[in-house]
């Protein structure tokens, strides 16, 4: 996470002292994804949310992509991070695993 908010992009300088040791995370989804939600902030996937300008590619050992993530921000705190894959069901990916893209149209 704090290499994601590392990016220079809109909203991040908000958003990373939201992040630390204690931030309280959970899975956010029942269907055994390893997207996660922030806080007492995320209740599902609720409408009104904006994505973070950017994107998170997961590559495999060899460098192809098999997914990727999106982070969500609503009201102005982080909200959840969607893990999708292209395959089968991924783990949250660890930093090495991950390309990163800036956000060429912004969504919200």
């Amino acid at each position: 996470m704090r290499a994601w908010l590392a990016h220079d992009v809109a909203g991040a300088k908000l958003l990373r002292p939201q992040i630390g040791e204690e931030t309280p995370v959970f899975r956010s989804y029942d269907c055994g994804c390893a997207s996660i939600g922030f806080g007492d902030l995320a209740h599902g996937h609720d409408m009104g949310v904006l994505i973070f300008g950017v994107d998170a590619e997961i590559v495999d050992e060899s460098g192809v992509s098999v997914g990727g993530m999106v982070l969500t921000v609503r009201d102005g705190r982080l909200h959840d991070v969607d893990v999708h894959s292209w395959f089968d069901v991924l783990p949250f990916p660890t930093i090495d695993q991950v390309r990163w893209h800036l956000r060429t149209v912004e969504t919200g």
